[in-house]
């Protein structure tokens, strides 16, 4: 999975600036081939150094922007996917 300068130029201006810090941290550490991304909110709040709160809410903001599909499992995990930018038609 790869996001063109296309696909990034669109990203920063459609979304809001904690959102576009995210989705730029996400795509650094996503799986390049599945879009997975093995992370938990306290370690975006470590490595971002952003309120958790304010992480959950941009991750709410990205998943309805069509960005992040989210997968919750029983228990605590939660399984963060990034869209293929051609299936989101930016």
């Amino acid at each position: 999975m790869e996001y063109s300068r296309k696909h990034l130029g669109k990203i920063a201006v459609t979304l809001d600036a904690q959102s576009c810090k995210l989705i730029m941290f996400m795509l650094s550490i996503a799986n390049e081939e599945t879009g997975y991304i093995d992370t938990s909110l306290t370690h975006l709040h470590e490595k971002i150094g952003t309120a958790k709160t304010t992480i959950s809410r941009s991750i709410k903001h990205l998943q309805e922007a069509g960005y992040l599909d989210i997968h919750h499992e029983v228990g605590v995990k939660t399984h963060y996917y990034l869209r293929n930018p051609d299936e989101k038609n930016l």
